[in-house]
């Protein structure tokens, strides 16, 4: 480096630092980017609400869509129901009716704890006559108990 002159020598020396310089402005910016990325893919693509995913809310869902279709097919109040899962957590429903007929003797915060189980928002007091009747809805019954001979 004896052979270049001392003006050249800091020219290159301050292009080196300016390339430096953007190599470090960019390598900052797609830092950025991935940090950008990694948060929408957090909250975007994991879906998780209290430590269920979506994958495990569909498998409960589809569940309950064939619990619903069997019991959509129970010829008599006292045929046996196919209980119904919670969607968060594909447990057993607590105080699930055994059959038909059951569903007359739950109590109002029974048929309330079902569909809050089920994922389904209640009027602030919709009487249990009305949750009653929702609730056979939502387990694949008629609203209205129907005697079939």
């Amino acid at each position: 480096m004896n052979n270049v002159p001392n003006v050249q020598l800091q020219q290159i020396i301050n292009q080196l630092n300016q390339l430096t310089d953007n190599f470090n402005q960019r390598m900052d910016r797609l830092e950025r980017r991935f940090d950008g990325l990694e948060t929408k893919f957090e909250h975007q693509s994991v879906f998780e609400h209290n430590n269920v995913k979506v994958y495990d809310v569909n498998i409960n869902s589809n569940q309950n869509s064939m619990a619903r279709l069997q019991n959509h097919h129970a010829s008599s109040p006292t045929d046996a129901l196919t209980p119904l899962v919670n969607l968060a957590t594909g447990q057993d429903i607590p105080n699930f009716p055994a059959d038909s007929n059951s569903i007359t003797r739950l109590t109002a915060p029974q048929v309330r704890g079902i569909l809050q189980e089920l994922g389904q928002r209640l009027p602030d007091n919709p009487g249990v006559v009305a949750s009653r009747r929702l609730l056979r809805i939502q387990i694949g019954l008629q609203a209205d108990q129907v005697s079939r001979a």
